[in-house]
């Protein structure tokens, strides 16, 4: 499985309330009013801010992720680079 933005991580972690503080993060983005785009700039980046802040934790932490999927490797990417990868 390749993770490679804060949306593909947020529709892994939601269904299980996992990570509260990041998934409240990313709602709150997509409620922000796209009319409001410096608002709405500010919630994208305190998700990515977040999104990559989690990945250590979910990698030291591999027995979450591999509950939620019958994958036996998960790549994290950001920007294209590839930030982690765990296996089962």
């Amino acid at each position: 499985m390749t993770i490679d933005n804060f949306t593909q991580l947020y529709q892994l972690l939601k269904p299980r309330n996992i990570l509260p503080d990041f998934l409240r993060a990313v709602d709150d983005y997509h409620a922000e009013c796209s009319c409001k785009p410096a608002e709405k700039e500010q919630k994208l980046k305190k998700c990515n801010i977040k999104y990559v802040n989690s990945i250590p934790f979910l990698c030291q932490n591999k027995n979450i992720l591999f509950s939620i999927t019958k994958d036996y490797v998960i790549d994290f990417y950001y920007n294209g680079q590839k930030k982690a990868s765990v296996r089962k």
